[in-house]
């Protein structure tokens, strides 16, 4: 495939292009950096964690609801354990946080309705643009939070660093992996991150 540098010189007349998928791709893979930096403000990471981990059961039961892919039991299961694992790991210092809690569960939905329209895109569709969109997007939602910008050298160096290893490999594998795998897999192994 080409490389990042060479679709991201091309990508804002491919986002003009593709249109309302690369928009919600964008659009849902903004939310979660910005919703979980929220949602760590309203309530502790233990609460946020276990509301986000319900979202591969969300992404299995939207893939069941608007993909032609098959979602065997055992994908089912799985999602369910997974959450019910994360719940029993943090659960004892869950706490009141009722607002926060709402925030993080913007979360879940995002990722499973970023996943499922990816994975029902994903072979027809080139959607690096929607990585750079929903970049794009973070940022500017970020932007007003964050002035006035007061962040030495270090700090810029950190950010970027991880700006590249927070979102944009983990979207890029995202792309990747909607080529092949169902979306409910995706968001299993996406779970991994809260986990570890």
């Amino acid at each position: 495939g080409e490389s990042i540098l060479l679709n991201s010189a091309t990508a804002p007349a491919r986002i003009r292009t593709l249109g309302n998928v690369t928009l919600q791709a964008g659009t849902t893979i903004s939310e979660g950096p910005n919703g979980q930096i929220e949602a760590n403000t309203l309530t502790t990471t233990a609460n946020a964690l276990v509301v986000m981990s319900i979202s591969p059961l969300l992404t299995a039961l939207f893939a069941a609801m608007f993909l032609k892919d098959p979602v065997p039991v055992r994908t089912l299961f799985a999602s369910a354990a997974a959450a019910l694992g994360i719940a029993w790991m943090f659960g004892s210092s869950l706490e009141n946080h009722y607002l926060g809690m709402a925030v993080a569960s913007l979360i879940p939905v995002a990722a499973a309705i970023n996943v499922v329209v990816l994975r029902g895109a994903a072979a027809r569709l080139d959607l690096v643009p929607a990585v750079m969109l929903g970049g794009a997007l973070s940022c500017l939602i970020a932007l007003p939070f964050a002035l006035p910008f007061n962040a030495t050298q270090r700090d810029v160096l950190l950010l970027a660093f991880l700006g590249v290893t927070r979102l944009g490999l983990p979207c890029m594998l995202l792309l990747i992996a909607s080529r092949s795998m169902l979306a409910p897999e995706i968001a299993l192994i996406g779970l991994l991150e809260e986990v570890l």
